[in-house]
């Protein structure tokens, strides 16, 4: 059984480009099969055959940044990130478990002030307690755990607002 498509998802000025690819034995071929074969790809040139017509494009990856370059003209796209991190999608000043653990005790209530390095909660993993403290002088907005309760690597264990945040 052949493995999954690799997928590339590109964003550009007019639309969003979801480029999915699998290797074979025989070369790089395009998921779902087009009239597209690919003759040619490396970091930084693409040759493609579309309809019978050969195209190159120079490609430069730059970070999130891609410019390609073909005879027609130049387009800027920016790749969007395959596997996302917890923390991008998370509330400010939140606290996430570093590893999958279990909640050994709370420091905190929601309301309360904290300082930098206070510690918030402590969390259990391997046999060991992992102390989790207050990155920055604020108050505890949000405890959405309690003591005893399992937590996968990611969780939101706690916010802590600072004065600017609340205003």
């Amino acid at each position: 059984m052949p493995s999954q498509a690799q997928r590339i998802e590109l964003v550009g000025p007019s639309a969003t480009h979801d480029i999915r690819y699998r290797h074979t034995r025989t070369g790089l071929v395009i998921e779902p099969p087009r009239d597209v074969t690919i003759d040619e790809a490396t970091a930084t040139r693409v040759v493609l055959t579309v309809d019978g017509v050969q195209r190159s494009f120079a490609v430069h990856p730059y970070g999130r940044d891609v410019y390609v370059d073909t005879a027609q003209g130049s387009v800027h796209l920016v790749a969007v990130d395959r596997f996302v991190d917890p923390a991008d999608h998370v509330a400010p000043g939140s606290l996430l478990a570093p590893m999958p653990g279990s909640v050994a005790r709370i420091a905190v209530a929601v309301g309360d002030p904290v300082t930098t390095g206070q510690p918030i909660l402590w969390l259990e993993a391997m046999k060991m307690q992992h102390q989790i403290n207050a990155p920055v002088d604020g108050v505890v907005a949000e405890l959405p755990v309690r003591e005893g309760q399992q937590v996968e690597v990611g969780a939101v264990l706690a916010v802590v607002s600072t004065s600017e945040e609340t205003q």
